[in-house]
């Protein structure tokens, strides 16, 4: 699997400067909105299984985004676009989020 063989290559040229490679799964417009959407919703439990399989670290920015009923508040002009400032925005909350919980585990007590 090409995206795995990606994964586990830039996994061990970041574990070799002792950094931690996180992978930030960011889901595209279609995912919500496009009637053409089932290669998106088929390929994100691949994608994501292939970065557990290595365990790396997931953020998954589609937990923030699917349960609101209102999804394209979270893209520009609610078109299939960038993420608009308030996307951008739940999404630093998340990476932030995720950032705390790992330097809380890793603080000796």
């Amino acid at each position: 699997n090409k995206l795995k063989y990606v994964l586990a290559t830039a996994q061990e040229k970041v574990s070799q400067w002792n950094g931690e490679l996180v992978f930030v799964y960011l889901p595209e417009w279609s995912r919500y909105g496009s009637e053409h959407h089932e290669p998106t919703l088929q390929a994100r439990p691949r994608v994501l299984e292939a970065i557990r399989s290595l365990s790396i670290p997931v953020i998954d920015f589609d937990q923030a985004i699917s349960p609101h009923d209102d999804w394209r508040s979270f893209f520009a002009y609610g078109l299939p676009n960038h993420y608009n400032p308030g996307g951008y925005g739940v999404l630093a909350q998340n990476l932030v989020g995720f950032l705390e919980n790992r330097n809380s585990a890793t603080k000796p007590k």
